[in-house]
């Protein structure tokens, strides 16, 4: 302390009292941060397992009320043949392209979006427009949905279908319409690939509703391949590890063989980025009225250089990317599963059982590990 001309005393701090004092403050926050980011990122992880939980649930009630879980994407299907990718291109525009989410929308409280959409494009897994009579109310509800008036009833963000820990509404470039597989012959393995609207920086990027949830279809859904998959020691055709969501599937109860509590029903997807190993470059989400079923077949990586900005995703199981289930949480994938109880699944799971809990008949009795 130091007296003034007075004689009055005052007190205080030094200048290095003072920088002492910041750094130990500083010091303090730099170990607190960390534990105040990891209980947010816990909370937000078991928001994003009640999100999924939820569609499993409306799953279940639709399931209830049609006695059959929802068609996974309204394209063209197997009963028509192989699905090749000619065949695709050659009916686009006589199918609605509906995808399974929306189907749920009357047991997630948002009926008016159902209804809206429903009322402009066809819902009905066993009705397309391929040889429709022009100008009939079954060629017009079978347009893809975007040449009807189901595009001023999707332009919602809706919270339960967003993971917390994601930021899918940003992806502002293009956007991902759906995932697809398709075989060249039987006897082929199926291929996979995504179409997406790719009007860069088009303002519907970032207004049209995404999801980060997609139903599971498996390793391939059915295509009409029954090539066997030489990368695991599974000796089955692709077509027999299909999920519950495949191309107009109807799937029951009963035709879920392995057991519901060992069935993925839904997972986490994210969408893709310039640099997956950084998890930086955002540029395209998924559209939750387009989106068909995701498939687990590149969950199990190939040999590519992982800093390939187009397919380096496919590297290693847990770099997020457009063609299979990816999280944001560090490590895992939160997956709900047919009995509708949800599990954050690592991405160091066994390989073949990405193939077999995909799958819902495909007499492999692999369980999750706990």
């Amino acid at each position: 302390m130091k007296k003034n001309a007075r004689g009055i005393t005052r007190s205080g701090f030094t200048l290095v009292e003072l920088l002492v004092v910041i750094a130990i403050i500083g010091i303090l926050v730099g170990l607190l941060l960390p534990a105040v980011q990891a209980a947010r990122e816990a909370a937000r992880r078991m928001q994003c397992q009640n999100n999924i939980r939820q569609l499993g649930l409306a799953t279940h009630n639709f399931e209830s009320a049609y006695k059959r879980f929802p068609p996974g994407l309204l394209v063209r299907g197997l009963s028509s043949g192989m699905i090749t990718q000619a065949a695709l291109a050659a009916e686009w525009n006589q199918h609605s392209g509906i995808g399974h989410i929306v189907h749920l929308l009357p047991f997630m409280e948002q009926s008016a979006i159902y209804n809206g959409i429903s009322e402009a494009s066809s819902l009905d897994p066993d009705v397309d427009g391929v040889g429709a009579a022009s100008g009939s109310l079954r060629q017009l509800k079978n347009r893809y949905w975007w040449n009807t008036d189901s595009w001023d009833f999707v332009h919602y963000k809706l919270p339960t279908l967003l993971c917390p820990s994601d930021y899918a509404e940003l992806a502002d470039e293009r956007s991902l319409l759906t995932v697809y597989s398709r075989t060249t012959a039987a006897d082929a393995l199926p291929r996979f690939g995504y179409y997406s609207e790719s009007t860069s920086f088009a303002s519907w990027h970032t207004t049209v509703g995404k999801t980060n949830y997609l139903g599971c279809g498996g390793r391939n859904g059915k295509v009409g391949s029954r090539a066997t998959d030489p990368i695991t020691t599974l000796d089955k055709p692709a077509d027999a590890l299909t999920g519950i969501f495949y191309v107009r599937s109807k799937t029951k109860f009963g035709h879920i063989t392995d057991g519901t509590s060992n069935t993925f029903l839904f997972g986490e997807v994210t969408g893709a980025f310039r640099q997956a190993p950084k998890r930086t470059g955002r540029w395209m989400s998924f559209w939750f009225v387009s989106n068909g079923p995701m498939y687990t077949r590149y969950m199990i990586p190939i040999n590519i250089d992982p800093d390939n900005e187009t397919w380096g995703f496919l590297a290693r199981t847990e770099l997020p990317g457009a063609l299979k289930y990816s999280s944001l949480h560090t490590g895992t994938i939160n997956f709900c599963m047919g009995d509708v109880s949800t599990k954050s699944v690592s991405v160091n799971l066994d390989q073949r059982m990405w193939l077999t809990i995909a799958g819902m008949s495909d007499g492999e009795a692999d369980q999750l590990p706990e």
